[in-house]
């Protein structure tokens, strides 16, 4: 970006506050973008956010190239940029459940990683064979409405794994009246060798804990 308001003849402080407003409005975006996640479609909200990218940047190629365009611009993709990141954290926990949501996001951002890289390289090298960045940002627009089409069809229901597993918890839940215990918790073996020093053997203890001895439960001592 400040590279793009350099070649337009702008002051370069004004690619400076451009940087500065799209992290400011980062906040904003991200925090928005988790909200809506939460009551509404993830799917559809990325779809709208990179509809939304293509957009903001199609306008800021048709716009006169004055401070105030580039600011608003800066603005507006700060909203859009880290938007992404709550919606796409919130459908793969959804889609495959809490288990792997770790491994999982790290491949998606690991992939986004490689994309930045990309589009950076790729940013450099078009603006050395042409002479301006236009291609660049034309081809932003290409792939914000790719990435919108690629969303659409996204299937948000949980994978058969966790529907099973929530099957078996409603189950569980109707064949225990609310307000009843399911009776008393079972001692465990760690509990039944305490009690019992004089009769518990060394199977008795789980594995990693010694078999208590008479002689630390006299003391205190497990």
């Amino acid at each position: 970006l400040p590279a793009y308001v350099r070649d337009l003849g702008l002051a370069p402080e004004v690619g400076a506050w451009a940087l500065a407003l799209v992290g400011l409005f980062n906040i904003a975006g991200s925090f928005a973008s988790g909200v809506v996640g939460q009551r509404w479609s993830k799917k559809r909200g990325l779809c709208a956010i990179y509809a939304a990218r293509a957009l903001v940047i199609a306008a800021l190629l048709a716009a006169p190239k004055t401070e105030a365009t580039v600011y608003a611009f800066a603005a507006a993709m700060g909203v859009l940029w880290l938007s992404t990141v709550p919606l796409s954290s919130g459908i793969v926990m959804q889609v495959f459940g809490v288990r792997y949501r770790t491994t999982l996001f790290g491949v998606v951002f690991f992939s986004h990683q490689l994309g930045s890289f990309a589009g950076i390289w790729l940013g450099g090298r078009l603006h050395d064979l042409t002479g301006s960045y236009d291609a660049m940002w034309w081809l932003a627009v290409a792939l914000g409405v790719a990435a919108a089409a690629i969303h659409a069809p996204i299937d948000e229901r949980p994978v058969p794994r966790l529907a099973a597993e929530g099957a078996a918890v409603v189950a569980v839940g109707r064949t225990q009246p609310l307000g009843r215990s399911a009776g008393p918790r079972q001692p465990g073996a760690y509990e039944r060798a305490l009690a019992n020093p004089g009769e518990a053997d060394d199977h008795d203890a789980p594995r990693g804990r010694p078999r208590p001895s008479v002689a630390n439960r006299r003391h205190g001592q497990p």
